[in-house]
């Protein structure tokens, strides 16, 4: 887009004068944006990026933005700007201000280096720090190795009854991992998730055990009478039977709720009582969401066409409709830290997607909301979330 157009946009956006054509065109401009390398002017379109977000007046371009510019992370949609009028949302932002002597947290960064750790049936544990393209590990008749897209491959070397042990994969905080399974099924790994599978996978129920996130893309598969091999997620409350499609599932431990994605094929989804007995049998279609209360073991359901944000495997914090004590857990599965929560502090909903690039100082300063005026306070790398004393 030229910069005359980018000028008149954004001119007609301040005034209250802009059409839902023009802005569309805006907005896709600033998706364009956020997915290129920052422009030498990066820190003007920041700041104007900021100054739309809160609908503030014009203000003087000799005003200079001190906080450091990477690139421009913010997922724009016509409805997340529509929030900013609706209470408790996430795009009331703020320019970020950097007073040396008001700081109240370090430069916390994600966890540096943190790898996947491989752990077979023996209780070998392979750290896949070491494993880089073209190398290749060998452990319990497995051979491990990496290819050019960055996907975790295993072949079997031994015997059937060895390969088929079971293997555990582990993501700790500040990782994730991809990796494909025996059959040819596609997985993404979350951080902070766990996922155990059979080494060979020739069976004709394939299976794997989730806890936390993954994505996955489950190849068709037939056995020797010609019959469809059905795939199988098991995980906290509930299990996912596929033939062929692609979906995720995120099942933290210790979150209230359980939600699983369907974007292509279909899945049959069984929420399950504590002994494994199935208490509901659902189908979902592409482009559904289901969401299991852990507790009641009631589902609900919603469109993903209402959700628009960045995916967490392109290295995307996602919020959509979360309360503080969510988004301090997602951040806390990243960052090594953990928040305590002051009680008082009103849930809120949030809304959008961050880059995980960022440091845990910088994602904070663009959650915090005027309104709420909260604080956070470090403490042995536990932060404090409390409502700021007057």
């Amino acid at each position: 887009m030229e910069a005359k157009r980018k000028e008149e946009l954004l001119d007609k956006y301040q005034h209250g004068k802009i059409k839902q054509a023009e802005l569309e065109e805006l907005f896709d401009w600033y998706n364009q944006t956020a997915s290129e390398q920052v422009p030498v002017d990066a820190q003007e379109v920041q700041f104007r990026l900021n100054r739309i977000a809160q609908q503030l007046p014009i203000l003087n371009k000799s005003n200079k933005v001190s906080a450091p510019i990477r690139k421009l992370w913010i997922k724009w949609t016509a409805a997340a700007v529509l929030l900013g009028a609706i209470g408790l949302s996430l795009w009331q932002l703020k320019t970020v201000e950097r007073q040396g002597t008001e700081k109240v947290l370090t430069n916390i960064l994600p966890v540096k280096n943190a790898q996947p750790i491989w752990t077979n049936k023996q209780g070998q544990r392979i750290d896949l720090a070491q494993l880089v393209v073209k190398d290749t590990l060998k452990t319990n008749g497995l051979l491990i190795y990496k290819d050019k897209a960055g996907f975790l491959i295993y072949q079997s070397v031994a015997a059937a009854t060895a390969s088929n042990d079971i293997q555990t994969i582990q993501t700790p905080a500040g990782s994730n991992i991809k990796l494909i399974l025996a059959d040819g099924t596609k997985v993404w790994l979350n951080s902070a998730s766990t996922l155990r599978f059979f080494g060979n996978m020739d069976q004709n129920e394939r299976h794997v055990e989730l806890q936390g996130e993954a994505y996955f893309e489950v190849t068709k598969q037939v056995n020797e009478q010609g019959q469809r091999k059905h795939f199988l997620v098991r995980s906290e409350h509930q299990t996912v039977e596929v033939l062929g499609t692609k979906f995720n599932i995120k099942n933290y431990q210790e979150d209230p709720f359980s939600t699983t994605s369907l974007y292509e094929g279909s899945i049959r989804l069984e929420t399950n009582q504590p002994d494994r007995s199935t208490s509901k049998s659902v189908l979902l279609k592409p482009g559904q969401q289901s969401i299991l209360n852990k507790h009641s073991l009631q589902l609900d359901f919603r469109s993903l066409l209402d959700i628009d944000q960045q995916s967490w495997r392109e290295g995307y914090f996602n919020f959509d409709g979360e309360s503080i004590q969510s988004v301090c857990q997602q951040l806390s599965r990243w960052y090594p830290v953990d928040f305590e929560i002051d009680p008082h502090i009103p849930a809120g909903e949030y809304h959008g997607s961050i880059s995980k690039s960022y440091s845990l100082n910088e994602v904070l300063d663009i959650l915090t909301k005027n309104k709420l005026d909260v604080e956070f306070k470090n403490r042995n790398d536990q932060i404090i979330v409390r409502l700021k004393q007057k």
